[in-house]
């Protein structure tokens, strides 16, 4: 082993270029393809990446292969990226008519001459500061027993004793 953890029989090649993955399953390599070898028919991974726009090297440090998941991952973006193209082109030619139109009528101020005009509302007069209004109180003062004129103790007993001879 050496010291940055990866076995000393590891080799890149056992890595995929993209992820780094490690491909191998109880010491075999598998679901990988070779980016520079052809299988069968189909174009290289070399040769669809150049397609696309990116050129591969081969280099000793460098892995020659890729995991599944990145060849599923190009061959999404081969599918996808014509669509894409398209977007693009649909969003210049509209850029490109409205530029036109509005080159067509009248010129519009540019952003240094907007900066440079008067203000639409001239700015507010220096007024004096005012203190802040104190907030509204949502629930008046609860009656405390100083405020109502009653005692605490005589607050305590509520219940009044009526004279015998009156309820009779």
């Amino acid at each position: 082993m050496s010291g940055d953890g990866v076995g000393a029989d590891m080799s890149v090649n056992d890595f995929c270029r993209f992820c780094h993955k490690n491909l191998k399953i109880q010491g075999v390599i598998s679901h990988s393809t070779k980016i520079f070898e052809t299988t069968g028919k189909a174009k290289t991974v070399f040769d669809r990446l150049a397609d696309l726009g990116l050129t591969l090297t081969k280099s000793p440090e460098k892995s020659l292969r890729t995991c599944q998941k990145c060849t599923n991952l190009l061959s999404r973006i081969e599918r996808d990226l014509p669509v894409f193209r398209g977007w693009e082109e649909e969003e210049e030619e509209e850029e490109k008519r409205h530029a036109d139109s509005r080159d067509e009528a009248s010129p519009s101020p540019t952003a240094a001459h907007k900066r440079q005009r008067e203000p639409a509302f001239p700015p507010p007069e220096e007024e004096e500061e005012t203190p802040p209004m104190p907030l509204k109180k949502f629930c008046p003062d609860p009656p405390t027993p100083s405020r109502t004129g009653i005692s605490v103790s005589a607050r305590r007993s509520i219940t009044k004793v009526r004279p015998a001879a009156a309820a009779a």
